[in-house]
């Protein structure tokens, strides 16, 4: 998602990303408020077994809420929705880059 920005770009949301890190058997609950990228390890989101996704809310989307089981220890990248609306609204390039991508691969965000 991020890797065409340049780097100052990926600086501003280097800051406002939380790196979290989930044991297998663990239950997440994404909400409205937080945008969850599972980055690492697996999850099963009503039987179906996941490697990729992203839950709560996400920019240019419908919010996707669903309980989370960990098969495995997963690594998220997770953003509070404000403050990632805030420094989106105010980085033209994040802004673009997140548009395009919802328009030309909406499951890329999916």
């Amino acid at each position: 998602i991020f890797n065409d920005l340049s780097s100052t770009v990926i600086e501003n949301i280097g800051t406002q990303a939380h790196l979290e890190e989930t044991s297998a058997g663990t239950l997440i609950t994404p909400t409205e408020q937080e945008w969850w990228i599972l980055i690492e390890g697996e999850v099963t989101e009503d039987d179906r077994s996941l490697t990729t996704g992203q839950w709560g809310w996400r920019p240019f989307q419908s919010p996707k809420l669903a309980n989370l089981q960990c098969q495995t220890n997963c690594q998220w990248i997770r953003f509070d929705r404000d403050t990632f609306e805030t420094l989106r609204l105010k980085t033209p390039q994040l802004n673009y880059r997140l548009r395009t991508i919802q328009q030309q691969s909406p499951n890329l965000l999916s």
